[in-house]
């Protein structure tokens, strides 16, 4: 008699959960911005929102595309603050996804971390413009 093998049925497994990959903690902001690529035939600049700020990067609404690993000098605009000069990064260009006709949003990740004290001063910054 062959031996029968029956084998366990192993219970439904839950999908797999999201791993977020982020290092800091995005805060929703609404900063008006301007850039530019930092390398290339460019001299314009290009006007923008910053929609999420993070101590690593931060994510832009622009008219324009921006190829990922575009390196990008990001000047954000303090507009409750009009005598402070606008605080320029850098960025590179991670993902450039459309965002509506005409707009894409760019995930662009710092090449360091800013400080927690510039972060302050930017979501400060956004929230003046929200009220």
């Amino acid at each position: 008699m062959a031996a029968l093998i029956r084998r366990k049925a192993s219970p439904q497994s839950a999908p797999p959960k999201f791993k977020e990959r982020r290092v800091f903690v995005r805060h929703l902001c609404q900063l008006p911005t301007s850039c530019q690529p930092v390398m290339g035939k460019y001299d314009t600049c290009w006007s923008g929102r910053i929609l999420n700020i993070s101590r690593g990067g931060v994510n832009v609404l622009m008219p324009r595309r921006f190829e990922p690993g575009t390196l990008l000098q990001i000047e954000i605009h303090f507009p409750a603050d009009q005598d402070k000069e606008p605080h320029a990064v850098l960025a590179r260009v991670v993902h450039a996804n459309p965002k509506g006709p005409g707009h894409w949003s760019l995930g662009c990740a710092f090449p360091w971390a800013i400080t927690e004290e510039d972060l302050r001063a930017m979501l400060a910054a956004s929230e003046s413009t929200l009220s």
